[in-house]
């Protein structure tokens, strides 16, 4: 009886162990961190790594944003000083959220991030941007 009972709490506590591997290692990425390192890397002057944010295997021009010009010289983003709000419900896929360019050129901007989940079950989560829409001043949206 008593080597059942040590078998199933070592089960359990492995249960919960692989679990909580993702937080374990740092390798969980929730979509409030995502958003914030997508703010933090427009916020750098070195965005050699901006790209990363997003998903490889389902964004529909990653080739595009992997040239440091698209962020650097042609995009609503060019310039640095943006805060981005992280909203509290962050239940959907879909975050519809407000940028604002802190120097006050651009004024807000709505920006709607779709979000996938491209972690597994054994390393925990890792959202990626999937698609990003821009309102831009001239009222029409860029998608990333």
């Amino acid at each position: 009886m008593k080597k059942k009972i040590v078998l199933a709490l070592v089960i359990i506590g492995i249960v919960i162990f692989i679990n909580s591997c993702g937080d374990l290692l740092g390798t969980s990425v929730s979509k409030a961190d995502r958003i914030g390192m997508f703010e933090e890397d427009l916020n750098n002057t070195d965005r050699t790594g901006i790209w990363e944010n997003f998903s490889e295997l389902h964004c529909a021009d990653y080739e595009s944003i992997r040239d440091l010009a698209y962020w650097d010289t042609t995009s609503v983003f060019k310039n640095t000083n943006w805060d981005i709000e992280i909203p509290s419900n962050l239940s959907l896929d879909i975050i519809i959220t407000t940028g604002t360019h802190t120097s006050g050129s651009s004024g807000n901007i709505d920006l709607k991030f779709e979000m996938v989940n491209e972690g597994d079950s054994l390393l925990g989560d890792n959202w990626k941007i999937l698609k990003l829409w821009v309102e831009t001043i001239d009222g029409d949206p860029d998608l990333f």
